[in-house]
């Protein structure tokens, strides 16, 4: 026996956001100016207490640099009394004009840039588990493909100097998967977080004959990254110790040259102390613990 329940809503969000931008110092060729234009519009639809669907639709505009109308479809689905798992998946394309940087910036600046514009999916869940009454689990796995058109990217030239170029048609794909370990017990609170990603990209064509960078990774990005963070309270002191390691990461376009991988650890002491609505935080910090060398 059971019966069905619907709750068929929608919801309509509308928005714009106008900007002007004046620039003028040495490090740029000319004094630029510019005006942006976004205007945006939401819906979502609830046809149940446990299944949405949203949509984001925008009109875009930059000087100089044309019209474009990105889009953001997803669906989202939830199971169990409390809504403690959530799958999802979502679809859309967006667009990232060139920066007053990337267009003006001396030397090196191109002013005849394309806009990159890209189509990003995902698809992953996530879902919270208490454990007893003092522990609960957390913890979100998520897939993605993203496809780039005149993906721009600053790289070494042999003018001595980088320069912004298009690098074509780029794809991207890639996991990223955090768990998060919770501990509450009276004063006392303990947050254990981990986060790893695994991130494939570079270029699908040859520019030409000679070009060596096709599906080699892109420079600057690394394939492997993770997170660790250890997170501690006891009434009003905080005891925080975080650590963030990156793999290598290519400098040219063809791999020849790469920085190598590091790890970056840092911890901090704090403590918080109220008197009436007035709040005053101590903190202690020490940065790079382990004294890496990085670029």
């Amino acid at each position: 026996h059971g019966s069905w329940k619907f709750l068929d809503q929608w919801k309509w969000g509308y928005g714009s956001d106008i900007k002007w931008t004046n620039v003028k110092t040495v490090n740029y060729l000319e004094n630029p100016s510019e005006w942006a234009w976004d205007l945006f519009q939401s819906i979502q639809f609830q046809p149940s207490l446990n299944f949405n669907v949203k949509a984001l639709l925008k009109v875009t505009t930059r000087t100089d640099l044309g019209w474009h109308f990105p889009f953001l479809l997803e669906a989202n689905s939830y199971l169990g009394k409390n809504k403690n798992f959530k799958l999802w998946a979502n679809v859309g394309t967006d667009v990232r004009f060139p920066t007053l940087n990337d267009r003006f910036w001396f030397p090196g600046g191109q002013s005849n840039l394309s806009p990159e514009s890209n189509i990003k999916s995902s698809l992953g869940n996530s879902f919270r588990l208490n454990l007893n009454q003092y522990w609960s689990w957390n913890q979100k796995v998520e897939l993605f493909f993203n496809k780039i058109d005149n993906m721009i990217l600053w790289s070494p030239s042999n003018k001595g100097f980088f320069q912004p170029i298009n690098e074509g048609e780029v794809v991207a794909y890639g996991a990223n998967l955090e768990e998060e370990l919770e501990w509450k017990k009276t004063d006392h609170n303990i947050v254990l977080k981990t986060s790893f990603s695994w991130n494939r990209s570079g270029n699908v064509n040859k520019k030409s004959a000679k070009d060596k960078s096709q599906w080699v990774q892109l420079p600057y990005f690394p394939i492997f990254s993770g997170k660790f963070l250890f997170d501690y309270h006891w009434k009003n002191l905080g005891i925080n110790i975080e650590d963030q390691t990156y793999s290598q990461r290519l400098v040219t376009r063809d791999g020849g040259i790469f920085l190598t991988p590091y790890s970056i650890v840092n911890t901090s002491i704090n403590y918080t102390q109220k008197i009436k609505s007035i709040s005053i935080e101590g903190r202690l910090s020490c940065l790079n613990l382990l004294d890496q060398q990085y670029e």
